[in-house]
């Protein structure tokens, strides 16, 4: 006489292969509590490398660090699967892009983007900007960039391409030629892939929240911080973000403060190390900044910088690995 309410609490307990092959052949009712507790679950796609089948023609779809190939869906996947782990693209065609299609809506949720593509494959980027970026660029959150992706970017795309990313956050490099420049630009064909940096860092987001750049690689002199220093002492609108970087030479740590946007540019030294040498935090606050938020925001920097994200997609290719008659 127990009722159906409280045997779905009790499914709670269960893996989704005791359910499965134990639960639900024991009876028709179980067999329907079971098919209803499905259905409740939400679900998340493993993770997922496409890449060109070993018979030479066409893709196959490889689950896992098994390496388990499955079909590729021509299907939009069940409302309850919603979100997935990690996708590499090693390969596109026809097929591939209507499979990225057919899961579209999983992209839309925050995630990070990145590329391994070089500069002299420039139908791999064509490709790129023409068939994946437009899927990806409202989940975007985080993306891993140097100079010269940017600058394919803004030609492929638009201009002003970082900016269209709305829920863009977090940009990392390991060029260490690219840093903000200023002044902030983006308008025009003349600017360079440095001040369209600059001009997204310098954009607020609408929730307040700190955008973050992050350089891996060692900048050789502090000058290039001279540009940001000097953009902040003759502002007069507000703005926040938090810069991570490298220095080779040492500079001091120093607190500005600009009396006109009541506002902070502090430079310090953090505990996380790369290659034996200490990570510098750049953080343009407000004054009386919220601490408590703040040291939060800074930790959630340092903390998230070593390791991956776990929502992820990679695209690696030449031009060699696209196989298609329509682009």
């Amino acid at each position: 006489n127990v009722s159906n309410d409280v045997w779905l609490n009790v499914l709670e307990w269960f893996g989704r292969f005791e359910l499965g092959l134990k639960l639900a052949p024991l009876s028709i009712r179980f067999n329907a509590l079971v098919e209803k507790r499905f259905k409740m679950l939400k679900w998340s796609l493993e993770e997922l490398s496409i890449r060109r089948s070993k018979g030479g023609n066409g893709p196959e779809l490889v689950v896992g660090s098994s390496s388990r190939k499955v079909p590729i869906a021509t299907i939009e996947p069940p409302k309850s699967i919603i979100r997935f782990s990690s996708i590499t693209i090693r390969y596109i065609d026809d097929e591939v892009i209507s499979f990225l299609k057919c899961i579209r809506r999983l992209f839309d949720d925050e995630m990070t983007v990145s590329f391994l593509i070089y500069p002299n494959e420039r139908r791999s980027w064509a490709v790129v900007a023409q068939e994946i970026w437009p899927l990806l660029a409202r989940g975007v959150a985080r993306l891993s960039l140097d100079e010269f992706e940017l600058r394919y970017l803004r030609r492929l795309v638009a201009l002003d391409v970082l900016r269209s990313c709305d829920k863009l956050r977090w940009i990392e490099t390991t060029d260490p030629a690219f840093f903000p420049q200023c002044p902030p630009n983006d308008f025009d064909c003349a600017s360079t892939p440095c001040e369209a940096l600059s001009k997204w860092l310098h954009t607020p987001r609408e929730d307040g929240r700190p955008k973050v750049f992050a350089n891996k690689m060692l900048l050789r002199r502090s000058y290039a911080m001279d540009g940001l220093v000097e953009d902040f002492q003759k502002a007069t609108v507000s703005v926040s973000y938090i810069i991570l970087l490298l220095i080779a030479d040492k500079k001091k740590e120093f607190d500005l403060e600009n009396a006109k946007t009541l506002e902070r540019l502090t430079y310090k030294r953090t505990s996380l190390k790369v290659n034996w040498k200490y990570m510098y935090m750049l953080t343009r606050c407000p004054i009386g900044r919220d601490e408590r938020q703040w040291t939060q925001w800074e930790e959630e920097v340092t903390e998230r910088w070593p390791g991956s994200e776990e929502k992820s997609f990679s695209v690696i290719i030449k031009n060699g690995d696209i196989v298609s008659t329509h682009f």
